[in-house]
């Protein structure tokens, strides 16, 4: 009698004690899950704070009045230290209208010296002093292309910007306003669907070029007796540092060859045999199909 009930003690501390040990396991457990929970929270929160930090270092520097360099002078506080004059003098009205006209005209030269003429049948170009009454076909007259995204001057910003438009205007052409007028009232823009980090915003993923059925017959009444000396067209390709420039357009073709919307353009200024020329503008950074420029109609000169 007394050996089984000190066994059914000891078989009763046993399962006290075991019952204790997994209380305290299981304390234990939701203890070390909670501070893994708390540290990998912290981790993930550190990295992704250290790297805003690291990426607005500058301005959290300004804002906790930190400074990270110091200018030391160790030479005579009278050298003159500028290096290298600017050859237009001091800054001035007179001085930095001096400088707009010369950064006009090495605009100018830069387009002489870089664009490339890829063909030039039936001698479509040079246009002849008679030859000045013009339409501009393309929406991207309207929204032009300057610059690739990349660093650089952001001068075609200002009011100093000279576009198509303006130039052909100031060289003496007689430009189709009716047209031009519709592709700026247009809500088409061109996009390559790329996020931004300056704006932070993402641009629209298109070729931005108007179909077909924008050209209603009062549009093309505007170059049926006048302005058809020549059509000027241009195509853009957007694309550059940090904003790729799309492989495929929206409708899966390459985004290298023309657009259908640009091939029914092309075709619709070819069906009206208005022109004797047409002059088409490639502005863009990558290498183009240019199959389809191929063909040309009967009797017009193409470039």
């Amino acid at each position: 009698m007394f050996a089984r009930t000190c066994f059914n003690y000891f078989r009763t501390s046993a399962a006290s004690g075991m019952k204790i040990t997994e209380e305290t396991n299981m304390k234990h457990s939701r203890l070390w899950t909670g501070l893994s929970s708390l540290c990998s929270s912290l981790l993930v929160l550190s990295l992704v704070g250290m790297d805003c930090m690291m990426g607005y270092a500058g301005t959290v520097n300004q804002a906790l009045g930190i400074r990270t360099s110091e200018i030391v002078n160790e030479g005579d506080a009278g050298e003159d230290t500028t290096y290298y004059e600017s050859s237009y003098g001091e800054l001035n009205a007179e001085n930095l209208q001096k400088l707009i006209e010369d950064t006009y005209a090495q605009a100018v030269q830069e387009e002489a010296e870089g664009a490339v003429l890829l063909k030039n049948e039936k001698e479509a170009l040079p246009l002849s002093a008679q030859e000045t009454r013009v339409t501009l076909f393309g929406h991207a007259v309207a929204q032009p292309l300057y610059k690739n995204a990349s660093a650089g001057s952001k001068g075609y910003q200002t009011e100093h910007n000279i576009d198509l438009y303006k130039a052909m205007s100031d060289a003496g052409f007689a430009i189709n306003d009716t047209l031009y007028d519709a592709y700026a009232a247009s809500e088409t823009t061109r996009g390559t669907g790329s996020f931004d980090f300056v704006t932070q915003t993402s641009s629209v993923k298109s070729m931005g070029e108007e179909t077909i059925s924008f050209y209603t017959e009062e549009l093309k009444a505007s170059w049926e007796d006048d302005y058809n000396d020549a059509a000027i067209v241009m195509l853009a390709r957007e694309g550059g540092e940090e904003i790729e420039q799309m492989m495929y357009d929206p409708d899966g073709g390459s985004a290298l060859s023309l657009h259908q919307d640009e091939k029914d353009m092309l075709q619709m200024i070819q069906d009206s045999g208005k022109f004797d020329k047409i002059i088409v503008l490639f502005r863009k950074i990558l290498q183009n199909h240019c199959a389809d420029q191929q063909r040309q109609p009967d009797g017009a000169g193409m470039a």
